[in-house]
């Protein structure tokens, strides 16, 4: 099986009420090395903050998500992976803005069409 089903009981939710305890919450998340993943909403990123995170997945060898305003797209990332979600008809579309190893041809759509 390619995906196992997440325990309810294992999953921890972080609501920091500042973007600095955002930031520091999921870097200590990546880092710990006890996180299968980390998923995150961070306000506004710079590229310093980026390459900390990354930097931080890699040490605690977690894979983490970073979901970000459609503005963050043209800035520059060390992300390995940068995708583009856009809602669509019966599901949505997913546009692969950033990957190793070249580019895909055109958004790949996920869900059914009626």
């Amino acid at each position: 099986m390619l995906f196992r089903s997440i325990t309810l009981s294992r999953l921890l939710r972080i609501q920091p009420k500042r973007a600095a305890e955002t930031l520091w919450a999921t870097e200590q998340s990546l880092r710990s090395g006890l996180c299968g993943a980390v998923l995150s909403w961070p306000e506004r990123l710079n590229g310093r903050a980026l390459r900390r995170l990354q930097l931080a997945a890699e040490s605690g060898r977690a894979m983490g998500v970073l979901f970000r305003p459609l503005q963050a797209a043209s800035d520059a990332s060390p992300a390995a992976l940068r995708l583009k979600l856009t809602p669509a008809l019966g599901g949505m579309t997913v546009e692969i803005l950033k990957r190793r190893g070249g580019w895909a041809r055109a958004p790949i759509f996920i869900g059914r069409r009626e």
